[in-house]
């Protein structure tokens, strides 16, 4: 038979294996519209059950004045536990900050070969594959002698920042734009850099740029020479 409870009753604790039958009163501390604390086991937070549709075959519920006197220590471990809540809501929410200690996506390069061309002295011959990770933009650069650059997947975005790019569309079509200027690459494009071009590359897209590329360098000079 269920009990008579007072008028001022809520709910009953009821969670899990801590079904202890306390008596929520409406002046308890409340973590929520269906949370709050149980005295009898203080490190737990409690789901309430409704005290009408409650019954208490459980260990016997503390009184109300009982529960006036264990309330204080259970409202210190709420107010503790809603301080913890608080820093580890902190700390997820500036989830910028946390995530800034994970290294960002790198750049991928690949080489699949590399040769000194008889017919070009002083100069080096590279052959690589190069991945561009989703949401990442490279630094203004230049290279120090002729770079052919091909899209196998992904959008290139391709800053021109000054100098002439020499675009080979995927139907053949070869086009030259100028710069200052802001480009498309797409699978089958295939773009010729010269000296004096001045640019940068971005991947705006969702899923990796991947591009192979062939380039003529002066011996002894990087890959990508950074520009202001």
């Amino acid at each position: 038979m269920a009990p008579v409870l007072p008028s001022d009753v809520i709910g009953v604790c009821c969670v899990h294996k801590y079904r202890c039958g306390h008596l929520l009163w409406e002046d308890d501390v409340r973590l929520g519209p269906f949370v709050t604390w149980c005295p009898n086991v203080p490190m737990v937070c409690h789901l309430l059950t409704p005290a009408s549709n409650t019954r208490m075959n459980t260990p016997t519920p503390l009184s109300r004045q009982q529960h006036r006197l264990a309330k204080p220590a259970a409202t210190l471990v709420a107010v503790a536990f809603a301080t913890m809540l608080g820093l580890s809501s902190c700390g997820s929410s500036s989830g910028t900050a946390s995530d800034a200690s994970v290294p960002a996506p790198q750049v991928v390069r690949e080489p699949l070969g590399q040769a000194t061309p008889a017919n070009a002295p002083g100069q080096t011959l590279y052959l690589q594959e190069v991945t561009i990770p989703a949401h990442t933009k490279l630094g203004t650069h230049l290279h120090e002698g002729t770079q052919v650059a091909r899209v196998r997947s992904g959008v290139l975005t391709y800053n021109i920042v000054s100098g002439v790019a020499v675009v080979t569309r995927a139907g053949g079509v070869v086009e030259n734009f100028t710069g200052p200027l802001v480009i498309t690459l797409k699978p089958g494009d295939a773009i010729t850099e010269t000296e004096q071009l001045t640019h940068f590359g971005a991947n705006d897209g969702d899923i990796p740029v991947v591009i192979t590329l062939a380039a003529l360098l002066r011996d002894g000079a990087p890959l990508a020479t950074p520009q202001k």
